[in-house]
């Protein structure tokens, strides 16, 4: 799947901007950076960033950037920092920036999210796909957070459960899904 997200249209890599931020300040940040650095240099990447969520630097690193990745972690510390900087990321995402999520990545760029430190809350996310919520980590016959999330979720909600090593590419309002596992329609 990471492959994929990392190939342009004409199979060249993408140059990749990392926002390690669901990590907590400092070493987490820098593991998850330096891991996801390792994993898309050995795919292929010919140049892979860092962004900070100082005021600048995420814009700065996303102006030539083609992919942005976002590992996971705490989806609480995640959305306080990207929540910021919602319309930056909508933006690049519509001139073409490619966005990849995960765990905590995805979560966050649908509607809605549930934030399970302190008791699950769901609360708005950044919205930037067409998804109202993921439940990261789907194992079958689990409905995750759902159910928490039901109070606040559409009619009919688009949620996807997305298995270990599988995920959902969404281009043009197609979903294309990629890995291991199949992904889950939850409505």
């Amino acid at each position: 799947m990471d492959a994929t997200m990392l190939a342009r249209p004409d199979g060249a890599p993408r140059r990749v901007v990392i926002a390690p931020f669901a990590g907590r300040p400092g070493r987490e940040q820098a593991m998850a950076s330096a891991n996801a650095r390792r994993w898309y240099l050995g795919l292929g990447a010919g140049q892979v960033r860092t962004a900070t969520p100082e005021p600048g630097d995420l814009a700065d690193a996303l102006a030539d950037a083609e992919l942005l990745v976002i590992p996971g972690g705490s989806p609480s510390r995640l959305l306080e920092a990207l929540a910021p900087h919602a319309d930056l990321l909508r933006a690049a995402n519509e001139a073409g920036l490619a966005i990849s999520g995960a765990s905590a990545g995805a979560m966050v760029l649908c509607r809605w999210t549930v934030l399970p430190e302190g008791g699950s809350r769901v609360v708005p996310a950044l919205g930037l796909v067409d998804v109202d919520l993921v439940v990261p980590h789907y194992r079958p016959g689990g409905r995750g957070w759902l159910d928490a999330a039901r109070a606040v979720l559409p009619t009919d909600p688009v949620v996807l459960g997305l298995p270990e090593r599988s995920g959902v590419v969404l281009r043009d309002g197609t979903r294309r899904p990629l890995g291991v596992d199949p992904v889950v329609d939850l409505r």
